[in-house]
């Protein structure tokens, strides 16, 4: 499978849309309760603290405002955005110490990656799980390049399809009734699973090249996200579910 090829038969928009809408009252309680999430953050984290307080930066996908909360405390003045109006509800809830600092903005866009957002460059552009449910995911990489300073960072989380554990996934997810009879992987074969909704999954080298084209260059890489049992051998592409990489714009 190719890294342009759906994995979904043509998800709409609608329905991704919809998916977060519902998942936005626990989005926050992810973060706190998911060692997944929180490894996600603590990574997002270490590499951000190499930068300054004072920058500008975009939260694109900002869900329920966690990030945006750390980095706005941190001294950063950061835009966030979601497509949820749900997930900008709960952000707004979250962040009420720092909005009112004006060190955060929450704006909302549409499919086509339309909103107020767009009125300024930035320094820092991080996007966490976002790329994969969306369907010319090309179109948004390129609109970062056009935000960015020459010279700012790019921070894309993606699952990574060269991990055999996403094969398995997959696997799970498309014979869901062998495993629902026994209570197995409900956040797979559950009705509201979100391999309905993505879209695509990547390689490191996949998106290198893309980015490379948009005159980026892969800065660092780290992957993470497997059972507990097999966490030592997270950090392996051919085993960590969840790819996480830095990009920096060279001009």
């Amino acid at each position: 499978m190719s890294e342009t090829e759906p994995i979904e038969q043509e998800p709409t928009q609608p329905l991704t849309v919809g998916y977060f809408d519902c998942e936005a009252a626990c989005w926050t309680s992810k973060y706190r309760n998911s060692r997944h999430f929180k490894k996600r953050l603590a990574i997002v984290w270490q590499w951000l603290s190499r930068y300054h307080p004072g920058q500008v930066l975009l939260d694109y996908g900002c869900g329920s405002g966690v990030l945006l909360k750390v980095l706005a405390e941190a001294g950063f003045h950061v835009t966030g955005v979601d497509i949820s109006e749900n997930m900008l509800a709960e952000a707004s809830k979250n962040l009420q110490t720092v909005l009112r600092k004006d060190k955060v903005r929450l704006v909302r866009v549409n499919e086509h990656f339309e909103g107020d957002y767009a009125d300024r460059l930035y320094d820092g552009i991080v996007s966490l799980g976002v790329i994969e449910y969306v369907a010319d995911y090309p179109a948004l990489l390129a609109r970062f390049g056009q935000l960015l300073k020459p010279g700012g960072f790019l921070i894309l989380s993606f699952p990574n399809r060269e991990s055999w554990l996403r094969r398995v996934e997959r696997w799970v997810f498309q014979h869901p009734a062998l495993f629902r009879l026994f209570g197995l992987f409900p956040h797979l074969t559950g009705p509201d699973s979100y391999l309905k909704v993505q879209r695509c999954q990547f390689t490191v080298a996949e998106l290198q090249n893309q980015m490379a084209a948009l005159d980026f260059e892969l800065s660092r890489v780290c992957y993470h996200v497997a059972p507990i049992v097999l966490g030592g051998l997270a950090g392996s592409p051919s085993t960590g579910m969840t790819a996480i990489a830095e990009f920096i714009k060279r001009k």
